[in-house]
């Protein structure tokens, strides 16, 4: 199989390629070559900016041809009408990354599956489905087979570990040094989390997989986990102290922290779900390492490579808690 990965050096198309390789296929990456990931010799590497849309359709057009083109960045219609061209008569076969954050949430049915209404809240998700319509339409007009990848939360080496105001690793200093952390709503609505190798795995099996061909899958965990016992396990795998957790409800908190909260108030104060049938039938999709496992190995990663910062020098979430204790006094 050959294929073409488009990006290629993130946190699900890093493990992606080296799984590919170890499959035996021929890969080539397409990006800016600024992430200083290693990758297998075998792999080649054609450096482009993926915004520059006429260099990259014409620099993906002079490839020749591909079983598979994998798109881990598409993002904003631009992006995806870009794909479309650089596609048309390379492969017939294209995989896009997309998320499971285009799920209405507000009108959710649990598990969400893949027939949910889509809408999403926020841009992200908004231009993913948006990326979404734009790649069904050519589908159906012929131009190639689409499989579309709805990927959850996602975490592995080089990324951070998500919590209520984003991803700063300061919140890993906090648990360590027994601080204060700030949880949304009373900690007990529900999330999960994938590590990279695991979610990968689903993308490289729809590679040359019949059943894949014009599907949606969603790659995430059936390890649904309240925020509470997600901060619990985190300081565990960390041999942290059992954490402090401040619990302010989600609408407060966005008027106490309008800078760090927006991503609880579109996505982490709902329960994320998700009905994983589809992936694990066809794509033989499961999780092979539970969460805590995966978040030592991240955060070992993070304190080797220097990356987890001195929570002393950022005092916002002292000040958050602070305000939110006056006005409950």
């Amino acid at each position: 199989m050959r294929i073409l990965v488009i990006g290629g050096t993130g946190l699900i198309s890093t493990p992606l390629v080296w799984q590919a390789v170890e499959k035996g296929f021929d890969v080539s990456v397409f990006n800016r070559g600024q992430t200083p990931m290693p990758l297998p010799a075998a792999v080649k590497t054609v450096v482009g900016d993926r915004r520059d849309y006429p260099q990259f359709v014409e620099a993906v057009q002079s490839l020749g041809r591909f079983d598979a083109v994998i798109d881990m960045i598409t993002y904003v219609e631009a992006d995806a009408t870009s794909l479309i061209k650089a596609s048309q008569g390379i492969t017939d076969h294209v995989i896009f990354c997309s998320t499971v954050d285009v799920y209405d949430k507000a009108g959710a049915t649990f598990p969400i599956r893949e027939d949910q209404k889509l809408g999403g809240l926020g841009d992200y998700a908004r231009n993913k489905v948006t990326c979404e319509r734009l790649l069904t339409e050519a589908q159906r007009a012929g131009d190639f087979d689409l499989t579309i990848m709805r990927p959850a939360h996602t975490y592995h080496d080089g990324g951070a570990m998500i919590h209520t105001f984003g991803f700063g690793t300061g919140f890993l200093d906090r648990l360590k040094k027994g601080k204060a952390v700030v949880v949304h709503g009373d900690g007990s609505s529900l999330w999960c989390n994938a590590r990279g190798e695991d979610v990968a795995a689903g993308f490289v099996a729809a590679v040359g997989l019949d059943a894949a061909r014009n599907r949606q899958y969603t790659l995430a965990s059936d390890e649904w986990i309240p925020w509470n016992t997600y901060h619990e396990r985190i300081a565990r795998a960390m041999d942290a102290p059992e954490p402090k957790l401040v619990h302010i409800p989600t609408d407060e908190l966005v008027k106490l922290a309008p800078e760090r909260s927006g991503i609880t108030a579109i996505n982490f104060q709902f329960n994320n779900v998700f009905d994983l049938s589809a992936a694990k039938q066809d794509l033989g999709y499961r999780l092979t390492i539970p969460f805590e496992v995966g978040a030592r190995r991240t955060v070992r990663h993070l304190e080797e490579n220097g990356r987890i910062d001195n929570s002393d020098l950022d005092d916002y979430d002292d000040r958050v808690i602070a305000d939110w204790q006056r006005r409950m006094s």
